[in-house]
């Protein structure tokens, strides 16, 4: 339905033109004829408490309370008398029980429109009788601010069904469903505007074209009903059979109407309901089979199968209303708010068929619209216990109703809640029954994708959602439904590719904003996987580098340098063995740091004095080694990292060597401090010190001091090479230690 497009542009600006036409005429002569009724300043109605009243309906003067009969004095002073009571402050005749009601009504209002004439014309004056005496009518026009909500609701939800109904009309097929919703809309705005013009009547209706309106509303109800039903016979699918076709079908449903029209009009039988509700009802039925024959037909076929879920719930929502008030009205309970409310309700089938014509996220039902039924459905159970307690027990409408409600509370509504639980359940596998799947994927396709992995890739989803197709396509951005539901994109995940998924569940329904979500945390715990994978496999990589680094500069420096030694004839065995004792050194210190782990700082100051004392010693260099310490940093602890204890390490080593081989000094200063969890590393000396830059830089590589540098990068610390207070190079490293480094113990 309503697929194929109006064929040229002038046949839609004709049929836009007879639309706007047409709504303006509806809704003017709506209020035209609304407007044309005398007024007679007053609004009356009925309470069970209060009785008739009467409110100005301009708001002057006070509300008039106990109102008990229209009286009508001619000239010569006789006193006509109309007694107010309950049945004729109805909207309208037809809200009676019996026929004989129904006449009774408009005779009365019959006797009160030609009191209105006389008044008219001056021969008879009118006033209402009430508990404070009797107070004159004057009669005028009618105006815009007397009618009120009750005409002003009606008469806009009449507008709006129409325009929904030609706006079809205009820009869609004009196939039969189209043209059955246009015959629907148009029922139903006569029909409210009808009701628009009776619910904010003053006793001022015209008795003839009072009962003739009720009747032409009679069979606007007939209309409405049969333009619903050929739509469903039509939309989405055509229904028609071997022995019911469409033109069989119409002319069942308008025989059935046409005769009960006639008995209506004619009174053949006694009561409205006969009359005129149950044929209605009738119809109201058939309209439920045909939606359950739709529901069939649209099986494997999962757009139309969720253009009916709505379809299904504009008819709940729209047919709520007049079933509870039928339920209560079996007991005699009827609702006190104006008949042209709860008509309003009926406007939903067409404000509601909007999405179904422009057809937006109709996938969206597939999350809500189980729930939306339970409600429904826990609603009805409350009306139906309701009524039933006051059918069989002597219950005031409020116990009956107080007790329903507990009783649906204690068995339908935790019933409701675990069945809702189960069908959530098991609309989709558990992400457990999956997770073997997506460890493996995060795992494993670190490495180039291998066949194995792009089948467990779509084998994930197969399980997922069982859908009809998983197709490759092109890299896609972020997960998201295409073709109304039809289709799921998947986006591709390091190496693995992206994937479009046909409908799910084998077909049987649309893609969801549920699947959505559940595709969009697999694809995060898939995508988490391999980026912890890959943080890993950066960390191994730095560490190897780092590792090969340290082997190359000192250890293979040192080893390359015993080598070119031993080839010299007159080899210095001295040398040769304090060289091979530095490059054993060195592979422990490399073993230490990926052995041990964090060390005490007192025992690394302790080793690092040894150490550099004694190297310094005997290279003939005075030592100096000074600690600084700031106890009022508060630390307790003294631990030192393996990497930054191996680092700093290979930084001391590095310094005391340039300052024994290269710098021709005579004395060497060594001072570490801690100070607000950094530490610093200074070595100088008195020698001839190196030419630098004004930014502390080296001009030229070598001396090892690059070196220095990288380890002082790798700890996040800083470098500073400068000129010496004692005349030589001043090599400084500060590097932070973290909160683990305690400035209260003693120095060594």
């Amino acid at each position: 339905m309503m697929q194929k497009p109006l064929v040229g542009l002038s046949g839609v600006r004709l049929r836009l033109f007879v639309a706007v036409l047409l709504l303006l005429v509806v809704g003017v002569m709506g209020l035209w004829r609304t407007l044309a009724e005398p007024s007679i300043g007053h609004r009356f109605g009925w309470s069970a408490q209060e009785g008739v009243t009467a409110v100005p309906t301009l708001g002057v003067g006070p509300p008039l309370a106990g109102v008990t009969a229209l009286l009508a004095t001619t000239p010569d002073g006789a006193v006509q008398r109309l007694e107010l009571s309950a049945p004729l402050m109805a909207e309208t005749g037809g809200l009676t029980l019996y026929y004989r009601d129904q006449q009774y009504f408009y005779e009365q209002h019959a006797v009160f429109w030609t009191w209105l004439t006389q008044a008219r014309s001056g021969s008879v004056r009118l006033e209402v009788e009430h508990a404070g005496g009797v107070l004159p009518v004057a009669i005028r026009s009618k105006t815009l601010a007397e009618l009120g909500l009750r005409f002003w609701v009606p008469w806009c939800s009449a507008l709006l069904a129409l325009s929904v109904g030609l706006a079809v009309w205009v820009y869609r097929a004009v196939d039969g469903a189209a043209n059955w919703y246009v015959l629907a809309s148009l029922a139903y705005s006569y029909w409210m505007m009808v009701v628009a013009g009776t619910s904010s009547r003053l006793l001022t209706q015209e008795a003839v074209s009072f009962q003739w309106l009720h009747w032409w509303t009679h069979a606007a109800a007939y209309l409405y009903l049969i333009g619903l039903c050929m739509l469903l016979w039509r939309f989405p699918v055509a229904l028609d059979g071997r022995w019911l076709t469409r033109s069989r079908l119409l002319a069942g449903m308008a025989l059935w109407s046409g005769v009960f029209m006639l008995v209506d009009v004619l009174e053949w039988v006694d009561t409205i309901s006969v009359g005129f509700r149950l044929p209605n009802l009738a119809l109201a039925v058939l309209l439920l089979v045909l939606y359950l024959a739709q529901w069939r037909r649209s099986r494997g076929q999962p757009l139309h199968r969720a253009q009916i879920k709505w379809l299904g719930l504009l008819l709940m929502l729209t047919l709520a209303v007049p079933f509870v008030a039928s339920l209560y009205a079996v007991v005699g309970v009827f609702s006190p708010l104006p008949i042209a409310y709860g008509m309003v309700v009926f406007s939903l089938i067409f404000v509601g068929f909007v999405p179904l014509v422009t057809r937006l996220r109709l996938f969206e039902l597939e999350a809500w619209w189980p729930r939306a039924w339970l409600w429904f459905l826990g609603g009805v159970l409350v009306i139906v216990l309701d009524v039933a307690l006051l059918l069989a027990w002597p219950l005031t409408g409020g116990h009956a109703l107080m007790l329903a409600m507990a009783l649906a509370g204690w068995i339908y509504f935790p019933l409701r809640q675990w069945l809702w639980r189960r069908l959530s359940d098991s609309a989709l596998p558990q992400l457990t029954d999956v997770l073997p799947d997506v460890v493996a994927l995060a795992t494993e396709s670190q490495v180039p994708l291998s066949a194995g992995m792009s089948v467990r890739w779509r084998r994930l989803w197969e399980l997922q959602f069982q859908p009809l197709s998983v197709v490759v396509i092109a890299a896609c951005g972020e997960v998201e439904i295409r073709a109304q539901g039809q289709r799921l994109r998947v986006p591709g995940v390091g190496a693995l590719p992206a994937l479009e998924l046909g409908l799910p569940m084998r077909g049987t329904r649309l893609f969801s904003l549920q699947d959505v979500q559940r595709c969009q945390q697999i694809v995060a715990l898939v995508r988490r996987g391999l980026e912890a994978g890959q943080a890993q496999a950066r960390g191994a990589h730095a560490e190897r580098q780092r590792i090969a680094a340290d082997l190359h500069d000192d250890l293979g420096a040192k080893l390359l340098t015993i080598a070119q030694c031993a080839q010299q004839p007159d080899a210095d065995l001295q040398r040769l063995s304090r060289l091979a004792r530095q490059a054993l050194d060195d592979m422990r210190l490399s073993v230490r740091g990926l052995t041990t782990g964090d060390a005490p700082l007192a025992d690394v100051l302790a080793d690092w004095r040894a150490e550099t004392v004694q190297r310094l010693s005997e290279a003939g260099l005075d030592a100096e080694w000074t600690t600084q310490w700031l106890p009022e940093s508060g630390l307790e602890a003294c631990m030192l990292p393996a990497s930054t204890h191996v680092q700093l390490t290979r930084v001391l080593r590095e310094a005391v060597s340039n300052t024994i081989r290269h710098s021709g000094a005579t004395r060497c200063r060594v001072c570490i401090s801690l100070q607000e969890l950094t530490l610093l590393l200074q070595v100088e000396d008195d020698g001839r010190g190196l030419a630098l830059n004004s930014g502390g830089r080296l001009p030229t590589r070598g001396f090892g001091l690059p070196n220095m540098e990288r380890r002082a990068r790798k700890l996040g610390g800083t470098h500073l090479f400068a000129r010496s207070d004692l005349g030589g190079l001043l090599v400084s490293v500060a590097v932070p230690v973290g909160a683990g480094v305690s400035a209260t113990m003693d120095p060594p």
